[in-house]
């Protein structure tokens, strides 16, 4: 683990989207599927949950307010709480029912108390004290459902004093250290193989406190075999619009990655970079790659917007303005005049106020999206 003594962790853009109303073709959702199209059908979602609180404060914080600064943080981390998100998340994989979800920003929080890393010191928080994968696979589990973890990909693993008073002795710290996680979750009966993950070669260099270091961010993928067609599923979280190059060139890699092998891809994602083309080029560039987006196969002209509500997530009406959850289906899937043979739904769940939580949380600051292809007889390979 790399120790900072200034916090490095991006802000997690997110998507959160308004649902448009699902065009006569896109009745197949939430139960609705014909049998002889459900037993072909394939259902997949992107999913950012949000590591719950807007950190960008720390990045350019002199080291000296750092401890003050991640102290607040964490509260606000706590009070977005998770535990009561994950039961929203659940609901809409519950509605959905999918074969496969990606999901980015699945965090990890360890503290140590009292902390060393004020001092100097270099011993690792290892207690936990906020699980997203264990919270939210647990609410998951309360309703029914059965979800494997797949794979489990580490990015960025910092650590942070955090001014918890002033005692006789002077200031007391604890230790705060956030590990973020790309997560992938298949359904149970859904036969899947060669599971990955890897950190992008490429990734955002900052300097805090004096300190180089960079955000690693990361990508996860499995094979899946539903309805006797196997494809490959990658899930990634690409760095902010920030740092375009560096976006564009992990944007790249991961193509370069999927298309390392023969059979058919769809990429599940936070890719931070608008499909209005208006931010940085890589929604141009993975379309350029013969991948298509859903989401326009069904709406081509809805918004779809997926980012980003407020940090606290407490705004009442919606936020969303930009479209950065994507699903997109890789260039081995057979398309005849133009559409994807077989067909596609595509709907965006978690932007509606009804879906927010009893206490008037948002789901997380993005919305997830929902796509279900329907398999042709044969699934072309390239």
């Amino acid at each position: 683990m790399q120790r900072l003594i200034a916090p490095i962790l991006g802000a997690a853009l997110a998507a959160a989207c308004t649902r448009d109303v699902l065009s006569p073709a896109s009745t197949a959702f939430f139960g609705r599927t014909p049998p002889a199209e459900a037993a072909r059908s394939l259902t997949v979602v992107t999913r950012n949950v949000y590591l719950g609180a807007d950190l960008d404060p720390l990045i350019a914080a002199p080291p000296e307010l750092v401890p003050v600064l991640a102290a607040q943080k964490f509260a606000e981390i706590q009070a977005t709480n998770f535990a009561e998100r994950a039961g929203a998340l659940a609901d809409e994989i519950a509605a959905a029912t999918p074969h496969v979800v990606g999901l980015q920003e699945v965090e990890l929080y360890r503290v140590q108390s009292p902390g060393d890393a004020a001092f100097g010191g270099n011993t690792p928080a290892a207690t936990v004290a906020i699980d997203f994968l264990q919270l939210l696979t647990d609410a998951i589990a309360a309703r029914g459902l059965d979800y494997v973890v797949a794979v489990v990909q580490e990015n960025l693993d910092a650590e942070v004093p955090a001014l918890t008073g002033i005692g006789p002795g002077g200031p007391q710290f604890d230790d705060i250290r956030l590990t973020d996680r790309d997560v992938i979750l298949v359904r149970g009966d859904v036969d899947f193989a060669a599971p990955r993950g890897a950190n992008f070669t490429v990734n955002l260099p900052v300097t805090i406190g004096g300190r180089a270091v960079f955000i690693l961010r990361g990508w996860t993928s499995v094979r899946l075999e539903v309805a006797g067609h196997r494809f490959d599923v990658f899930n990634a979280h690409l760095e902010t619009q920030v740092a375009p190059p560096v976006q564009e060139a992990q944007a790249r890699e991961l193509l370069a990655i999927a298309a390392a092998d023969p059979l058919p891809d769809i990429l599940l994602g936070d890719f931070n970079s608008d499909a209005s083309g208006t931010q940085t080029a890589t929604y141009a560039i993975l379309t350029g790659a013969g991948f298509r987006d859903a989401w326009l196969e069904v709406h081509p002209a809805g918004d779809g917007l997926t980012c980003c509500q407020a940090p606290d997530l407490r705004n009442p009406e919606s936020q969303l303005d930009q479209r950065i959850d994507l699903v997109l289906v890789g260039p081995g899937w057979k398309v005849r005049n133009g559409s994807l043979v077989g067909g596609v739904h595509a709907a965006v769940v978690g932007d509606e106020p009804e879906d927010r939580t009893p206490s008037g949380l948002w789901p997380s600051d993005h919305a997830g999206v929902v796509a279900t292809l329907t398999l042709p007889p044969q699934v072309a390979q390239r």
